[in-house]
């Protein structure tokens, strides 16, 4: 009850139930995620990890981009070996339209942390960069290492899907796409539109046609 360890990995466990699809109800899982996370860096307001998962949870369930940026910096002057706060800064900047440092981040990210256990995590971050740098091939690979490591982390497939249909893969998309949808069956374009916290990026449009195009449904 006295550690923020506890706190600020139960505000993670709400993202990943709303970035795989297993809830319905992201308005409340976002107010629990940052809730508990806000309540451990109570306890240790410079805990690298928690500032970065509170950088994911701005970031990803709030769509406030600038808080999450101020988020990672702030872990980072606390601990500039913090993988995770490399890895979520990766997304924020593929949001933002700058795929060279999306990549640059996720790369110093997996070379801090070889042998972690949330291995395929950060290959899928990876993936996700590669994808915003127009580094497909690259994105392919890191997407298909891993899902050898973990085959049922939806993002990752997106990832997938996004790189092989602007490559010229489509069949290889639609394949992608459905075992995507395999393991987020309420998936739609719709609510993805609506959620992506990169939507007001130039490669949104882009990235939604090709999933699109791949078959996944509009919703």
């Amino acid at each position: 009850p006295h550690s923020p360890a506890p706190r600020i990995w139960m505000a993670k466990w709400h993202v990943m139930k709303v970035a795989q699809g297993w809830s319905a109800h992201r308005d409340e899982e976002a107010q629990l995620a940052q809730a508990w996370v806000r309540g451990g860096l109570e306890m240790q307001p410079d805990h690298s990890i928690g500032l970065a998962i509170d950088g994911l949870v701005s970031a990803y369930l709030f769509r406030d981009l600038d808080t999450a940026g101020n988020r990672y910096e702030t872990a980072l002057a606390a601990n500039p070996n913090e993988s995770l706060a490399w890895l979520f800064a990766s997304a924020r900047h593929a949001y933002e339209d700058r795929g060279e440092e999306a990549m640059a981040s996720a790369t110093m990210a997996l070379s801090l942390s070889p042998l972690d256990p949330l291995r395929y995590l950060y290959l899928g971050f990876a993936a996700n960069a590669a994808v915003a740098a127009g580094e497909y091939s690259t994105a392919i690979d890191l997407a298909r290492k891993s899902i050898k490591a973990n085959c049922t982390h939806s993002p990752t497939f997106r990832a997938m899907t996004i790189a092989q249909a602007l490559s010229g893969q489509m069949h290889e998309a639609r394949i992608s796409a459905k075992r995507m949808l395999v393991i987020e069956p309420s998936f739609t374009m719709r609510e993805f539109r609506t959620q992506y916290p990169g939507a007001k990026g130039k490669h949104s449009q882009v990235h939604f046609d090709a999933l699109e195009q791949a078959g996944l449904p509009k919703g």
